[in-house]
């Protein structure tokens, strides 16, 4: 008698459902499932959740699953819980970089060495995360950018699924190092934030900023729709800084999505920081430091052809990112963030431009 699935398996399908069952493992029972000698008929746990996923069970049902297994009941008694943070770090500067090439040899998943800070969740319950956390104390980061949930980056990373206990506890040893929380959303939920609610709820406190979702025009493609995402986050963490993130600033013609309207994103969702991004391998730095200062003129001094003085500033938080995920070094990255910066402030209109208030992609302290 053969036996029909309810789902069509191909090869991607099935390297999907062995990444997320990883991924799953990882956060409930603290290792990989499929390392030899397992699975076996002594631990078929591996093939028990892929049997399940071939049925039509989902990441949420397979994590149900195993979370009320003996083994992950045990693991999560024997985890040590974050402490506080002595001394959380100081707001301003902006200080932290999501990615960190070649960082951690060995790490799972990515390249298996850089560091990519919104996969941070990928490593849930394991010495991972200390380790990538030690690396952004040892280079005075402040502020540490987290996906809540969602793909980090393309298939590089195991999905992150929307997780309440893993998420809560990520975030509170991010902030046991005295590192702020930046929280980023998935990009594929549209501009209803609703599927948030319950995480907001659960994380009042550990949330110190709001990223959003990454370029945001250019997925919503609509400036009234990006108001309405940044109104949507404000009401779920109402006491962290709310920053927006867009394409290329620099480059022609990427405002054609519009961006938003500042003076309502100030009034109505209390819109705190613009973090600004560039193609830094494309761009010279004084091209990048140009449109920059045309930004700090209008968002961060004082009210520039109208424009509200945003309170946090802009930060820069994309120049080299695409290339310091493939190929370029960490210095070669920080040395690019650093000319921009050390470009001088120039006059416009009589309005002279202002610093940008840090950095979220590598500088120099």
């Amino acid at each position: 008698m053969s036996t029909v699935l309810p789902i069509d398996l191909s090869l991607d399908r099935l390297l999907e459902f062995v990444a997320t069952i990883r991924a799953i493992s990882h956060d409930e029972i603290g290792r990989d499932p499929f390392e030899a000698p397992s699975p076996n008929a002594d631990d078929p746990a591996a093939v028990l959740m892929l049997m399940m996923a071939f049925h039509g069970r989902t990441g949420t049902d397979i994590r149900a699953w195993l979370h009320d297994q003996p083994e992950a009941v045990a693991w999560r008694s024997a985890q040590p819980q974050p402490s506080p943070p002595s001394i959380m770090a100081p707001v301003l500067p902006f200080r932290g970089a999501c990615c960190i090439p070649t960082a951690l040899p060995g790490i799972p998943f990515g390249d298996g060495r850089r560091i990519w800070t919104p996969a941070f969740g990928c490593y849930a319950g394991t010495s991972w995360q200390d380790r990538i956390l030690d690396a952004c104390v040892a280079r005075g980061h402040t502020w540490f950018e987290y996906q809540i949930s969602g793909w980090p980056y393309r298939r590089d990373y195991p999905e992150l699924l929307l997780d309440i206990p893993r998420i809560v506890a990520d975030l509170a040893r991010i902030r046991s190092r005295g590192i702020r929380t930046l929280v980023a959303f998935r990009d594929d939920q549209g501009a209803d934030l609703t599927y948030l609610l319950p995480v907001a709820a659960a994380t009042r406190g550990l949330v110190d900023g709001v990223f959003g979702i990454y370029e945001v025009n250019g997925v919503l493609k609509n400036a009234d729709r990006v108001l309405d995402v940044l109104v949507q986050s404000r009401a779920l963490w109402p006491e962290a800084l709310l920053g927006v993130h867009f394409m290329d600033l620099v480059a022609q013609g990427q405002e054609s999505y519009g961006l938003v309207d500042f003076g309502r994103a100030v009034r109505e969702a209390g819109l705190n920081m613009l973090l600004f991004q560039a193609s830094g391998w494309l761009q010279s730095p004084s091209d990048v430091a140009a449109r920059l200062a045309d930004f700090t003129r209008r968002l961060g001094g004082p009210r520039f052809h109208g424009y509200p003085t945003l309170s946090h500033g802009i930060v820069l938080a994309e120049l080299t990112t695409s290339r310091t995920y493939r190929d370029w070094s960490e210095t070669r990255g920080i040395a690019y963030s650093d000319a921009v910066r050390a470009r001088p402030m120039a006059t416009d209109g009589g309005v002279l431009s202002v610093f940008p208030t840090g950095y979220l992609d590598g500088g120099t302290p």
